[in-house]
C-alpha cells in the first residue's frame, strides 16, 4: 500500500491508505494496534493518486477521511460514525484544492478542525489553513475560508509541496516541504488555527510532504528523505 494515514479514537485506531491496485482508498481498524481488520474500500469510485488523511473528532466521536480528487484536486471527505466500520455523508469542497499531500487535525479546545494544504489554485502553491466544522444538521462545512500561512514579520508568504498539521490542545503546528531548490522542512506555530503565525526553517531536506503528530508536549514528524522517495 501507499501513503498511510492513522487516527486514534477513544477505543479504535483507523488506518487509511491508497489502494495500489486501483485509484481507491482502503481502510483498516484495530482496537489495540496489533490486530487489524481486513481492508475494505472506504467508498467505491474514489479517484485519487495522493495519500489520504484521516482525523478523529473528539467532541462527537466521528472520524473524517479526506482526500484530493483526481483530476480536480478538490478536497473530498467522508464521515464515519461507527469507528471506521462504514463511511457516508460525502462532501466536496471546491474552495480547497491541492496537488500534494495535506493534513487535517480536529481539536476539542476549539471544537473545529484545521486543514493545511498547498494551494493548487495558484502557481505559487501558497500554504493555506482553513477551518472545517459541523453545522446544525451535522454536515461538515467550511467554517472559515482559507488563509495564507504568513509570518508576522520577515517571510511574506509560504510556498509548499504539501504539508500537515497537529495540535497539542493549546497551539497548532503546521509543517510542510518548502517549495524551492533545497525543499527543506518549514514550520509555523499558532495559538489559533489561522494565525498569527510564527515561521521557521530546519536544515532537513525532504522528498515528500511530512506528517506530524502530537504526544504530550512533543511534536513528532516524519517524511521520506532520499532517492528513491520511499525511505
Amino acid at each position: 500500500f501507499k501513503g498511510p494515514a492513522l487516527a486514534r479514537g477513544a477505543t479504535t485506531y483507523v488506518l487509511a491508505y491508497l489502494d495500489t491496485s486501483s485509484p481507491g482508498i482502503l481502510v483498516e481498524r484495530s482496537t489495540n494496534g496489533l490486530l487489524w481488520s481486513s481492508p475494505q474500500q472506504a467508498q467505491p469510485g474514489i479517484q485519487t493518486a495522493l495519500p489520504p488523511t484521516i482525523a478523529y473528532v473528539p467532541w462527537n466521536g466521528r472520524f473524517i477521511l479526506a482526500w484530493a480528487d483526481l483530476p480536480t484536486g478538490y478536497i473530498n471527505t467522508l464521515i464515519s460514525r461507527d469507528n471506521g466500520a462504514s463511511w457516508a455523508e460525502p462532501s466536496e469542497f471546491t474552495a480547497l484544492r491541492t496537488a500534494w499531500g495535506f493534513g487535517l487535525e480536529c481539536s476539542s479546545s476549539t471544537a473545529s478542525c484545521a486543514i493545511a494544504l498547498g494551494d493548487a489554485s495558484r502557481s505559487s502553491s501558497r500554504m493555506l489553513s482553513a477551518i472545517l466544522n459541523f453545522d446544525s444538521s451535522g454536515a461538515l462545512v467550511i467554517a472559515s475560508n482559507p488563509v495564507v500561512i504568513e509570518a508576522t514579520a520577515g517571510v511574506p508568504f509560504s510556498e509548499s509541496y504539501g504539508g500537515a498539521v497537529a495540535s497539542n490542545g493549546t497551539s497548532f503546528e503546521f509543517v510542510w516541504r518548502d517549495r524551492g531548490r533545497a525543499t527543506v522542512l518549514t514550520w509555523a506555530n499558532s495559538i489559533g488555527m489561522q494565525g498569527p503565525f510564527s515561521l521557521g526553517f530546519e536544515p532537513f531536506t525532504l522528498h515528500s510532504p511530512p506528517r506530524v503528530v502530537n504526544r504530550g508536549s512533543t511534536f513528532f514528524l516524519w517524511s521520506s528523505y532520499g532517492v528513491p522517495y520511499d525511505q
